[in-house]
């Protein structure tokens, strides 16, 4: 898999919810692409540190979805969805008030993450 998958346990989003994010955006913007082998539950649990069942709830997760599917002779690969701009703009929002949540837990404002976002792109004013 050329996609880099980490954890990260100091937010609050439970591990589960920032792999399948994870997962789901590497093959919405065509990192992941149709037909690609993820690895196998307790190859990605061992290398991200987590237990094989968080990496099992996301694979199930993203076979409810219909991005993934899980065969036995063939193991876990990402199915042949292509993705539109509705569901782009979904994720998009969703990872956003996401990211607010946090930034106001820490004390930040939004015009603290775009100073931020800015500064990390390098477009500061």
């Amino acid at each position: 898999m050329s996609v880099e998958l980490t954890i990260d346990p100091t937010l609050s989003i439970p591990a589960h919810e920032q792999l399948t994010n994870q997962i789901t955006g590497a093959i919405l913007s065509g990192k992941l692409s149709p037909g690609s082998q993820l690895p196998t539950v307790r190859a990605l649990a061992r290398d991200l540190g987590i237990a094989p069942g968080t990496v099992m709830r996301t694979y199930t997760s993203l076979s409810d979805a219909g991005y993934i599917t899980t065969a036995r002779s063939k193991g876990t690969v990402v199915n042949g969805r292509k993705s539109n701009d509705d569901e782009l703009a979904h994720h998009l929002t969703r990872l956003t008030q996401r990211y607010l949540v946090e930034l106001h837990a820490f004390g930040f404002t939004e015009n603290d993450a775009i100073a931020e976002l800015a500064r990390l792109s390098g477009t500061e004013a």
